[in-house]
Protein backbone atom coordinates (compact mmCIF):
# COMPACT_ATOMS: atom_id res chain seq x y z
CA UNK A 1 0.00 0.00 0.00
CA UNK A 2 1.42 3.33 -1.07
CA UNK A 3 2.12 5.70 1.80
CA UNK A 4 0.53 9.13 1.64
CA UNK A 5 2.83 12.10 1.59
CA UNK A 6 2.64 14.10 4.80
CA UNK A 7 0.55 17.24 4.41
CA UNK A 8 2.87 20.19 3.92
CA UNK A 9 2.44 23.21 6.14
CA UNK A 10 3.49 26.70 5.14
CA UNK A 11 4.03 29.66 7.45
CA UNK A 12 2.57 32.69 5.69
CA UNK A 13 2.71 35.25 8.49
CA UNK A 14 4.19 35.89 11.93
CA UNK A 15 2.75 38.91 13.74
CA UNK A 16 4.51 39.86 17.00
CA UNK A 17 1.77 42.26 18.14
CA UNK A 18 0.09 39.53 20.24
CA UNK A 19 3.43 38.82 21.95
CA UNK A 20 3.76 42.47 22.95
CA UNK A 21 0.25 42.39 24.43
CA UNK A 22 1.10 39.16 26.25
CA UNK A 23 4.22 40.71 27.78
CA UNK A 24 2.27 43.79 28.92
CA UNK A 25 -0.26 41.57 30.72
CA UNK A 26 2.24 39.39 32.57
CA UNK A 27 2.70 41.73 35.54
CA UNK A 28 -1.03 41.70 36.35
CA UNK A 29 -1.10 37.90 35.97
CA UNK A 30 1.78 37.44 38.41
CA UNK A 31 0.07 39.76 40.92
CA UNK A 32 -3.14 37.71 40.76
CA UNK A 33 -1.17 34.52 41.28
CA UNK A 34 0.45 35.98 44.39
CA UNK A 35 -3.01 36.94 45.68
CA UNK A 36 -4.20 33.37 45.11
CA UNK A 37 -1.09 32.07 46.85
CA UNK A 38 -1.77 34.12 50.00
CA UNK A 39 -5.40 33.03 50.10
CA UNK A 40 -4.46 29.37 49.61
CA UNK A 41 -1.78 29.39 52.29
CA UNK A 42 -4.35 30.76 54.76
CA UNK A 43 -6.43 27.58 54.32
CA UNK A 44 -3.95 25.31 56.06
CA UNK A 45 -3.74 22.95 53.09
CA UNK A 46 0.02 23.16 52.72
CA UNK A 47 2.09 25.60 50.74
CA UNK A 48 1.07 26.96 47.36
CA UNK A 49 3.23 25.38 44.63
CA UNK A 50 3.26 24.65 40.91
CA UNK A 51 0.93 21.67 41.35
CA UNK A 52 -1.67 23.91 42.99
CA UNK A 53 -1.25 26.53 40.25
CA UNK A 54 -1.70 23.99 37.49
CA UNK A 55 -4.78 22.66 39.28
CA UNK A 56 -6.56 26.00 39.69
CA UNK A 57 -5.95 27.12 36.10
CA UNK A 58 -7.37 23.85 34.76
CA UNK A 59 -10.63 23.88 36.72
CA UNK A 60 -9.39 21.99 39.77
CA UNK A 61 -10.58 24.37 42.47
CA UNK A 62 -13.54 22.15 43.39
CA UNK A 63 -11.18 19.26 44.12
CA UNK A 64 -9.27 21.55 46.45
CA UNK A 65 -12.52 22.67 48.09
CA UNK A 66 -13.71 19.08 48.56
CA UNK A 67 -10.46 18.10 50.27
CA UNK A 68 -10.49 21.27 52.38
CA UNK A 69 -14.01 20.58 53.66
CA UNK A 70 -13.26 16.88 54.25
CA UNK A 71 -10.25 17.86 56.37
CA UNK A 72 -12.37 20.40 58.25
CA UNK A 73 -15.09 17.81 58.95
CA UNK A 74 -12.49 15.33 60.20
CA UNK A 75 -11.12 17.99 62.56
CA UNK A 76 -14.57 18.88 63.87
CA UNK A 77 -15.42 15.22 64.35
CA UNK A 78 -12.31 14.78 66.46
CA UNK A 79 -13.57 17.48 68.83
CA UNK A 80 -16.39 15.18 69.88
CA UNK A 81 -19.05 17.91 69.88
CA UNK A 82 -22.41 16.18 70.43
CA UNK A 83 -24.61 19.01 69.15
CA UNK A 84 -25.14 18.64 65.35
CA UNK A 85 -26.19 22.29 64.97
CA UNK A 86 -22.92 23.51 66.46
CA UNK A 87 -20.94 21.17 64.23
CA UNK A 88 -22.89 22.39 61.19
CA UNK A 89 -22.25 26.05 62.08
CA UNK A 90 -18.56 25.37 62.49
CA UNK A 91 -18.38 23.72 59.09
CA UNK A 92 -20.37 26.54 57.50
CA UNK A 93 -17.94 29.08 58.90
CA UNK A 94 -15.05 27.02 57.64
CA UNK A 95 -16.60 26.96 54.17
CA UNK A 96 -16.83 30.77 54.16
CA UNK A 97 -13.10 30.98 54.86
CA UNK A 98 -12.57 29.37 51.46
CA UNK A 99 -14.26 32.28 49.65
CA UNK A 100 -11.21 34.60 49.39
CA UNK A 101 -9.29 31.83 47.64
CA UNK A 102 -12.23 31.09 45.34
CA UNK A 103 -12.47 34.80 44.48
CA UNK A 104 -8.73 35.03 43.78
CA UNK A 105 -8.89 31.99 41.49
CA UNK A 106 -11.91 33.38 39.65
CA UNK A 107 -10.14 36.69 39.02
CA UNK A 108 -6.99 34.90 37.87
CA UNK A 109 -8.86 32.68 35.42
CA UNK A 110 -10.72 35.66 33.97
CA UNK A 111 -7.63 37.68 33.07
CA UNK A 112 -7.44 38.57 29.40
CA UNK A 113 -5.09 40.09 26.88
CA UNK A 114 -5.55 41.53 23.40
CA UNK A 115 -3.88 39.29 20.81
CA UNK A 116 -5.05 41.20 17.74
CA UNK A 117 -5.19 44.72 16.37
CA UNK A 118 -8.99 44.64 16.58
CA UNK A 119 -8.75 44.92 20.37
CA UNK A 120 -10.77 41.78 21.10
CA UNK A 121 -10.02 40.24 24.49
CA UNK A 122 -8.89 36.62 24.76
CA UNK A 123 -8.30 34.52 27.89
CA UNK A 124 -4.71 34.80 29.07
CA UNK A 125 -2.86 31.50 28.43
CA UNK A 126 -2.15 30.63 32.07
CA UNK A 127 -0.74 27.26 31.09
CA UNK A 128 2.42 29.12 30.08
CA UNK A 129 3.07 30.14 33.70
CA UNK A 130 4.92 28.03 36.25
CA UNK A 131 5.52 28.51 39.96
CA UNK A 132 9.15 28.07 40.99
CA UNK A 133 10.82 28.78 44.35
CA UNK A 134 7.87 30.77 45.62
CA UNK A 135 7.45 32.95 42.54
CA UNK A 136 5.41 32.80 39.32
CA UNK A 137 7.63 32.60 36.24
CA UNK A 138 7.22 32.03 32.53
CA UNK A 139 7.74 28.43 31.52
CA UNK A 140 10.99 27.74 29.67
CA UNK A 141 9.23 27.31 26.32
CA UNK A 142 6.56 29.96 26.93
CA UNK A 143 7.55 32.41 24.20
CA UNK A 144 7.91 29.77 21.51
CA UNK A 145 4.62 28.14 22.52
CA UNK A 146 2.89 31.52 22.50
CA UNK A 147 4.26 32.47 19.10
CA UNK A 148 3.12 29.17 17.66
CA UNK A 149 -0.39 29.56 19.07
CA UNK A 150 -1.03 33.29 18.61
CA UNK A 151 1.50 34.88 16.25
CA UNK A 152 1.90 32.44 13.38
CA UNK A 153 -0.52 31.78 10.56
CA UNK A 154 -0.10 28.54 8.62
CA UNK A 155 -1.86 27.05 5.65
CA UNK A 156 -2.02 23.31 5.10
CA UNK A 157 -5.08 22.24 3.12
CA UNK A 158 -5.32 22.19 -0.69
CA UNK A 159 -8.10 24.79 -0.49
CA UNK A 160 -5.95 27.11 1.64
CA UNK A 161 -3.03 26.78 -0.78
CA UNK A 162 -5.32 27.54 -3.73
CA UNK A 163 -6.64 30.70 -2.09
CA UNK A 164 -3.17 31.75 -1.00
CA UNK A 165 -1.72 31.28 -4.50
CA UNK A 166 -4.56 33.30 -6.02
CA UNK A 167 -4.16 36.10 -3.51
CA UNK A 168 -0.41 36.11 -4.12
CA UNK A 169 -0.93 36.52 -7.85
CA UNK A 170 -3.26 39.47 -7.23
CA UNK A 171 -0.78 41.02 -4.82
CA UNK A 172 2.11 40.55 -7.27
CA UNK A 173 0.09 42.15 -10.05
CA UNK A 174 -0.94 45.08 -7.85
CA UNK A 175 2.64 45.58 -6.69
CA UNK A 176 3.64 45.83 -10.34
CA UNK A 177 0.78 48.23 -11.05
CA UNK A 178 1.03 50.57 -8.04
CA UNK A 179 4.33 52.18 -9.06
CA UNK A 180 2.56 53.36 -12.22
CA UNK A 181 -0.01 55.11 -10.05
CA UNK A 182 2.70 56.67 -7.91
CA UNK A 183 4.57 57.89 -10.98
CA UNK A 184 1.34 59.53 -12.13
CA UNK A 185 0.93 60.96 -8.60
CA UNK A 186 -2.38 59.20 -8.13
CA UNK A 187 -3.26 58.70 -4.46
CA UNK A 188 -2.49 55.18 -3.24
CA UNK A 189 -2.52 55.97 0.47
CA UNK A 190 -5.10 53.31 1.29
CA UNK A 191 -5.92 50.30 -0.83
CA UNK A 192 -9.55 49.76 0.06
CA UNK A 193 -12.38 48.19 -1.88
CA UNK A 194 -13.66 51.53 -3.20
CA UNK A 195 -10.33 52.33 -4.86
CA UNK A 196 -10.12 48.79 -6.21
CA UNK A 197 -13.56 49.18 -7.78
CA UNK A 198 -12.45 52.47 -9.33
CA UNK A 199 -9.62 50.70 -11.12
CA UNK A 200 -11.39 47.47 -12.04
CA UNK A 201 -14.92 46.30 -12.79
CA UNK A 202 -16.80 43.02 -12.75
CA UNK A 203 -17.54 41.54 -16.16
CA UNK A 204 -20.70 39.76 -17.26
CA UNK A 205 -18.83 36.50 -16.69
CA UNK A 206 -18.36 37.50 -13.01
CA UNK A 207 -14.64 37.98 -13.47
CA UNK A 208 -12.56 41.10 -12.85
CA UNK A 209 -11.29 43.23 -15.69
CA UNK A 210 -9.51 46.59 -15.82
CA UNK A 211 -11.37 49.72 -16.87
CA UNK A 212 -10.28 50.36 -20.45
CA UNK A 213 -10.99 54.08 -20.16
CA UNK A 214 -8.28 54.36 -17.52
CA UNK A 215 -5.48 53.02 -19.70
CA UNK A 216 -5.01 56.15 -21.80
CA UNK A 217 -5.80 58.39 -18.85
CA UNK A 218 -3.13 56.81 -16.67
CA UNK A 219 -0.57 56.81 -19.47
CA UNK A 220 -1.22 60.53 -19.98
CA UNK A 221 -0.90 61.18 -16.26
CA UNK A 222 2.51 59.47 -16.27
CA UNK A 223 3.66 61.94 -18.94
CA UNK A 224 2.19 64.96 -17.15
CA UNK A 225 1.71 64.01 -13.50
CA UNK A 226 -0.56 66.12 -11.31
CA UNK A 227 -1.91 65.06 -7.91
CA UNK A 228 -5.33 63.51 -8.40
CA UNK A 229 -7.44 61.23 -6.29
CA UNK A 230 -9.29 58.45 -8.04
Amino acid sequence: MEEKEPQKRLLIKEDLQPLASFNRAIKAVFEKIKTAESAYNALGQGSFDDTVLKSIVSGGIERIYTKYMADAKATVDKLGIPNPAIKQNMLAGTGELFNPFRKAVYELNNLTFKPGIDGTDSPFPLDLISYVDGEPVLAADAEESFREAYCRTYISTPEEFAVYDSFQKVADAMNEFLPLLRKAQVSVSSYNLIEFNQLFHKTEEATVSFRPDLVKWLAQKMKNPNPYNL
